[in-house]
């Protein structure tokens, strides 16, 4: 598919969006059961550890993700050597914690910890084998398959949690819930990416990755540092149930800004990175971005700031109100990490990784400085200091990023000053309005609806450029472009005929099409192992998921005609295999139909006509097959006609058109032509050696026999499609469409070989 920018920017966007606001839905939903089952004591045991986990799976990723992103081109070995970097350094680091635990329940005083680190650090060695999948689909913008991949995660963890925390396994069911999120996401990363590790190992490709990635990865290691220092502290100084507290708001605080910073950070990177060259453009992008966080995050953060107290207290009981207490300083600095991130999204994209490290640096050692010096004035006085400096910190992020794009302090407060004055407004206003209140219910719901009507009332009313944007592109969404959802069905021929009528429709209807690319028995392998992707506007091709195939695959009797169910819900209307064959005959009008509807085919026909370009010339085979190609025409040194005869698993073809009709036509040409050959394109072994004991060397084949079961066959089968293309005329058998198929690639003459009636 060919999108531009600002399509790619606002599909991340919204997918990220609706990705991030599930994932917080989720973590609210079980958050809730585990904080009223578990204890405070329980949520710090964990808590302790996390740091280490965090800074172990930072070192095994090593910034290699955001490196990848950023390379102009990329190649197999770079993912490769990136895959077995992480999983051998996951397997190191493992083995040192796993060494080390007895030292960290030493330090914090607690032996219970040993068993239950060895235990939780088992997650970063998992993740370990997912760094490069995980990269694939970043580089790829593939922010809907990641999001599915979180949810996924999600769903089974938090079930696991729940679950085991329900049975009385305390810390431990946090623990296993962590390391099922981990394992569903790494299998699902697997499950989404194309691209796949191979034994061939070559380190190379890091020598240029590492200049760029570690610096990131001493900053990753320095952020969770950052986030997690806390944890530590409190561990060391303060009693594990003010570590559970300040975990349990941290918690929130984290999925309310994570629903914000998900939402950019899928996207800003690489579509900051794509407009780099010019700076102009950057600049703009750059604020638009910036505009739009703003306009997000403060409501949405000062916003769970103001009903904390209700919030925790109707969600998981009041034994968490000091958490309550810390949740709401913490939620104005919050407020503040989108903005934060997206200026480091800036850096990295143009290459500095360096300046986003030491920014990192030195704000974990002033923050654990200060950190050190203030424990003793109680906690509420260190969260202060730690948000204050957090805010603060973001005048720093601003010089740089301004010497890089010229983004002047006075447009970072124009684009942020009215966003965080007017949701403080409506958060003071609603607060003072709502004070008088006695039920909590009742002042929850009328913080919350008063607090939206009001922030939607000023945005609209002040005529806000980002908020009438939003607007306009969720109402556009829903008068959405007609589309056409394609599954090809049949063989090689049938599909690309199907594939290339399904593109000049789509084009004729001004619709977007989606192709569903299943593997079966009579084509197993992937699109992308015969041609090169489809780059053309509006259009997707897919290889078939679970979901698709329960879906979106024809109706079949093994499955009970299940998918039509799916298909009558999800589309204006339907055309199955049989019904697409017959309507082409009786000159349907495929056009009409299509027409501003979301509507399904599965078909193996050419049920539109092309008008404009040339047939199947969006086809282009992957390099491989053309180089083949390439070598076996380069070797028609004489006239040459094309023969294709099916044979094997097609009964009309075997008995109307048998080889005695073959012989007696090459047996014609040779007698116009003495010096012609014949290329002869055939599933029989049989019948190759039959026709070379006849003619001999006039007759040219593929050296290996032919298999339509495996890969190396299908790329041999697309072989000897484009071969027979290059021939001067082709004789075919009966009812296969791909003599025909081979014949409209060049616009050359095709005959069907038939017995008389």
């Amino acid at each position: 598919m060919s999108e531009s920018l600002k399509e790619k920017t606002a599909k991340g966007l919204f997918w990220g969006g609706i990705s991030n606001g599930l994932q917080q839905l989720l973590n609210l939903f079980f958050g809730i059961f585990l904080a009223r089952l578990l204890t405070q004591e329980d949520y710090g045991m964990v808590g302790v550890l996390s740091i280490f986990s965090l800074i172990a799976a930072t070192l095994q990723e090593s910034g290699f993700i955001a490196a990848l992103a950023n390379r102009k081109e990329i190649r197999h070995k770079d993912y490769n050597a990136v895959f077995w970097f992480s999983t051998l350094t996951g397997l190191f680091m493992y083995l040192l914690l796993f060494a080390c635990a007895p030292l960290i329940a030493r330090f914090f005083e607690t032996p219970e910890l040993t068993p239950l680190a060895r235990y939780s650090f088992l997650g970063f060695l998992i993740s370990s084998t997912g760094v490069a999948h995980s990269a694939y689909l970043f580089r790829s913008l593939k922010v809907k398959q990641r999001a599915m991949a979180s949810v996924f995660g999600l769903l089974l963890s938090g079930t696991t949690g729940v679950t085991l925390a329900y049975l009385g396994f305390a810390y431990w069911g946090i623990a296993t819930q962590s390391l099922v999120y981990v394992a569903t996401t790494t299998g699902c990363y697997w499950y989404f990416s194309s691209w796949r590790p191979t034994f061939r190992v070559d380190f190379s490709p890091l020598k240029d990755m590492f200049l760029f990635s570690s610096k990131l990865l001493v900053t990753n290691i320095f952020h969770h540092i950052h986030n997690n220092i806390f944890s530590v502290i409190l561990g060391k100084f303060y009693a594990l149930t003010d570590v559970g507290n300040f975990n349990q708001a941290n918690k929130w605080n984290y999925m309310g800004h994570s629903l914000i910073n998900g939402m950019i950070t899928g996207v800003a990177q690489p579509v900051l990175a794509q407009v780099t060259d010019d700076k102009e453009r950057q600049l703009r992008v750059f604020r638009k971005m910036m505009r739009f966080t703003c306009f997000v995050s403060f409501p949405a953060m000062f916003g769970l700031s103001l009903v904390a107290p209700e919030l925790i207290t109707i969600a998981i009981t009041d034994k968490w109100i000091e958490s309550a207490r810390m949740l709401q300083i913490l939620c104005i600095s919050g407020a503040f990490i989108p903005i934060v991130n997206l200026c480091g999204n800036l850096l990295i994209s143009k290459g500095k990784s360096d300046i986003f490290m030491w920014n990192t640096i030195s704000l974990v050692i002033i923050q654990l400085g200060i950190a050190l010096i203030l424990y003793p004035y109680g906690i509420y006085t260190l969260i202060s200091v730690y948000a204050g400096i957090n805010i603060a910190w973001l005048l720093v992020w601003h010089h740089f990023v301004s010497k890089e794009i010229g983004y002047s302090l006075f447009s970072l407060m124009k684009d942020l000053l009215p966003y965080l004055f007017i949701a403080g407004g409506v958060m003071a206003i609603t607060w003072f309005c709502t004070s008088y209140c006695i039920d909590i219910y009742v002042v929850f719901i009328a913080k919350i609806g008063m607090a939206a009507s009001l922030y939607i009332l000023i945005m609209w009313l002040s005529g806000s450029a980002t908020f009438k944007e939003s607007v306009h592109y969720l109402l556009k969404r829903k008068k959405a472009q007609a589309t056409i959802t394609l599954v090809p069905v049949g063989g090689l021929a049938n599909r690309m005929k199907a594939i290339d009528a399904a593109v000049g429709l789509a084009q004729e209807a001004n619709a977007r099409l989606h192709i569903i690319w299943f593997k079966d028995k009579g084509l197993n392998c992937r699109f992308d192992q015969l041609f090169r992707s489809l780059e053309l506007k509006g259009v997707t091709l897919k290889e078939a998921s679970w979901t698709d195939k329960l879906i979106f695959d024809r109706p079949r009797r093994k499955n009970f005609h299940l998918p039509r169910l799916f298909q009558r819900v999800l589309f204006d209307d339907c055309i199955y295999e049989h019904e697409a064959t017959q309507r082409f005959y009786r000159k349907f009008d495929f056009l009409s139909w299509a027409q501003g509807k979301n509507v399904y085919i599965a078909s193996c026909v050419y049920f539109h006509p092309q008008t404009v370009r040339p047939l199947f010339r969006i086809f282009q085979p992957i390099e491989k097959i053309q180089e083949q190609i390439k070598a076996f025409t380069d070797s028609f040194s004489r006239p040459t006609m094309g023969i294709h005869i099916r044979r094997t698993d097609n009964i009309a073809s075997i008995s109307q058109s048998p080889t005695e009709l073959f012989i007696e036509k090459m047996r014609e040409e040779i007698g116009k032509d003495e010096d012609c050959q014949f290329y002869v394109a055939t599933d029989s072994e049989e019948e190759k050696k039959r026709l070379k004991d006849i003619f001999g060397e006039r007759i040219l084949t593929l050296p290996r026999a032919a298999d339509r079961n495996s890969i190396a066959g299908m790329q041999d089968a697309l072989v000897e499609l484009y071969v027979l293309s290059h021939t001067r005329k082709i004789m075919g058998s009966m009812q296969s469409s791909y003599s025909e198929t081979a014949a409209q690639i060049s616009n050359i003459r095709c005959e069907l070989l038939t017995k008389k009636a």
